[in-house]
């Protein structure tokens, strides 16, 4: 059982991935992930579990954020924050108020103690009225989880600083550190706000239509024109129009459970995180006592240097400026139309070292027509296109509506009884009286019919009536515009092989290819066989390589699943396929999967660009700050600074 929760108010990072690992521990939870840019909170209960796992998850929850408020999804939907939490403020005002307020208080008293001689209690008071207006949440969140024994976190990093500056008499940067610490977490709020906002528009999707039964015919209307009573009609393969759910709602359902599947390189930074804070602080608590201690150094130097390494050791700009990277990147592919469902796919879109092809719908237009008409056996072209009509009249597929098109005539459909599709074969049908089987030549070798093979260029329709063999219609589907530069853009890439695999013969299949400059080509496959080939090349990749394969149809599913990365058509592919592929391509074009990587790319320069420059430029200011070069103001730099430089470099990926 899945269960879905809001966390109403989720503002802190590194809280987030705290409540994440409590909840794992869970009696009965299975699997859980904290969504810090969605704030939810989704989680695997094991069948049978008879305990109040809410309750739980609540307690786990308000532990470490008590302001939170914490509501199943499937009861009722989140509500604007209304606690005055900083971190709840949808709208990012209450942070601005906060923000001006205390600048203006600390700019009065900056601008005092330079014009005038005051008393040392006097600045004392005003920059303390500054220091409360801006940090008074933290430092009471810092003792609330103090007392739960939640110590090592931000709210702790910054309340010990900055108290500390105040009890050695540095009053302005005290007050200063709070200021550009509030300011980064301004940045840290807009940015994830932005990010959310960016589901809302991502992209122009087509409305659905439903197939309505009007007076005998079918007829395409818009769902929001059907009427109680009414009768719709969901073919093999379509998607159902009036489940209550829209495309748009489920897309920005993908894109907001996206980021529960992390990459790599997010489960490290998170792992990183959790035991570089304590580290740090330990190593601050013994830069500000040995020395003094021990070798007769002035104990407010030693404490000062201390309290500026704990300011420069803050994680922030890590914490959040990774999966915001990722988040983004989600985002901006969004926005070019494509469906990434979790940043670990599109970190493997980095890798791919080969990648398979449907050919039908995929590389082709299925837009197929009736090219050639050849009878056999005594049959006129008339007498064997009717023959074929016939058999294909009840059936959905591209192939069948091109034959029902080149007819041109009404079927009557009361003549047809015991029509049954064959997988991977094609139809038998009783025509009056006359049993008719249209299909490849699979299905004439089925029923032991004597047919002769045609050498047409096209897809073939073998026909058949009452074990006769009837004649063939070839059927010509073209190739997409743009499949040649996708294939072209996927070498300069750096993918290796590019290989197409289809239920087509041999001629069809090696004519495409040829003219897509595939590596390998593999024709007459049914669905099974296609998963024991794509399981033959993943044992042919190169390490740490992977194997996408890119499909469309109901049949291409289990592939789809298969793959390290399965990657669907959304606009014409089944829904069983999207269901099951990793990324979804909503446009139908294969170079749309070169605009995935390319994101995917940008998206793994700019977060580890992040991490080395946080990392290093932490590093070079904590050995700074160690030695007393580095002053309380250079240390909100490598904090605040980093932490802001960082999300905005972040946000770039949405601007790609």
């Amino acid at each position: 059982m899945e269960k879905v929760y809001f966390l109403q108010g989720l503002g802190c990072a590194n809280c987030a991935g705290k409540i994440e690992t409590a909840v794992k521990k869970l009696d009965g939870v299975l699997a859980a992930s904290v969504n810090f840019m969605t704030t939810t909170l989704k989680l695997s209960v094991r069948d049978g579990y008879s305990g109040d796992i809410s309750a739980a998850v609540e307690k786990v929850v308000h532990k470490y954020e008590p302001e939170i408020v914490v509501m199943d999804k499937s009861e009722k939907e989140p509500q604007t924050d209304s606690h005055g939490h900083a971190h709840g403020d949808e709208s990012g005002k209450g942070q601005i108020i906060q923000l001006i307020a205390g600048a203006v208080v600390f700019g009065a008293g900056i601008l005092f103690t330079r014009l005038y001689e005051l008393n040392i209690y006097l600045e004392l008071g005003i920059f303390l009225v500054s220091y409360i207006i801006l940090g008074r949440g933290v430092v009471l969140k810092a003792l609330k989880n103090i007392t739960k024994g939640q110590i090592f976190d931000e709210n702790f990093l910054m309340s010990v600083a900055t108290i500390g500056a105040f009890a050695i008499g540095d009053f302005p940067e005290a007050v200063a550190v709070m200021l550009f610490y509030q300011v980064g977490e301004y940045f840290q709020s807009a940015a994830v706000r932005r990010s959310k906002k960016s589901i809302a528009d991502l992209m122009d999707i087509r409305p659905d239509s439903a197939t309505v039964k009007r007076g005998g015919k079918l007829v395409k209307e818009a769902p929001e024109t059907i009427a109680i009573g009414d009768i719709i009609v969901v073919k093999p393969g379509e998607k159902i129009p009036l489940d209550g759910e829209s495309t748009v709602a489920k897309i920005i359902d993908l894109v907001e459970n996206a980021s529960s599947k992390k990459a790599p390189t997010e489960n490290f930074i998170t792992t990183f995180s959790r035991y570089y804070t304590p580290v740090v602080v330990g190593l601050a608590a013994l830069l500000a006592v040995i020395p003094p201690l021990f070798f007769g150094g002035v104990w407010s130097e030693w404490i000062n240097r201390g309290l500026i390494f704990l300011v420069i050791s803050c994680p922030c700009a890590l914490v959040i400026s990774i999966p915001l990277g990722f988040f983004g990147g989600i985002g901006s592919a969004s926005k070019k139309g494509v469906l990434v469902k979790g940043s670990n796919y599109l970190e493997a879109l980095n890798n791919l070292d080969i990648v398979v092809f449907d050919k039908t719908g995929t590389l082709t237009k299925v837009v197929f027509k009736v090219t050639g008409i050849f009878p056999a056996n005594g049959f006129a072209k008339q007498e064997l296109l009717e023959c074929a009509a016939n058999a294909e009249a009840l059936s959905n597929h591209p192939i069948a509506l091109s034959i029902l098109k080149a007819y041109e005539k009404p079927i009557d459909k009361e003549t047809l009884t015991d029509y049954s599709e064959i997988s991977g074969h094609g139809i038998r049908v009783i025509v009056g009286r006359k049993t008719v089987l249209a299909g490849n030549e699979k299905l004439m070798k089925m029923y032991d019919i004597a047919y002769v093979e045609s050498t047409g260029a096209g897809t073939k329709v073998y026909v058949a009536v009452d074990n006769q063999f009837a004649g063939c219609i070839v059927i010509a589907d073209e190739i997409k515009e743009d499949s040649k530069n996708a294939i072209l853009g996927l070498k300069q890439r750096g993918v290796r092989k590019a290989v197409m695999l289809t239920g087509d013969n041999v001629q069809i299949g090696g004519a495409v290819a040829n003219e897509l400059r595939l590596d390998e080509v593999y024709a007459q496959l049914l669905p099974d066989q296609k998963v024991e080939k794509v399981e033959m090349f993943d044992g042919q990749k190169r390490s740490k390589g992977k194997l996408a394969f890119v499909g469309d149809g109901i049949n291409d599913a289990p592939v789809l699943a298969r793959a390290d990365a399965g990657i669907a058509m959304g606009g014409l592919g089944s829904d069983a396929a999207i269901e099951a592929a990793d990324v979804v391509l909503m446009t139908d074009e294969p170079s749309k999967l070169l605009d995935a990587i390319d994101i995917a790319k940008f998206t793994k320069r700019i977060v580890w660009q992040n991490i080395a420059f946080a990392l290093g430029v932490k590093g070079i200011f904590l050995l700074l700050g160690a030695f007393g070069i580095a002053t309380m103001w250079e240390a909100v730099f490598a904090d605040v600074g980093v932490s802001v430089i960082a999300i905005l470099n972040a946000m770039r990926v949405l601007k790609r």
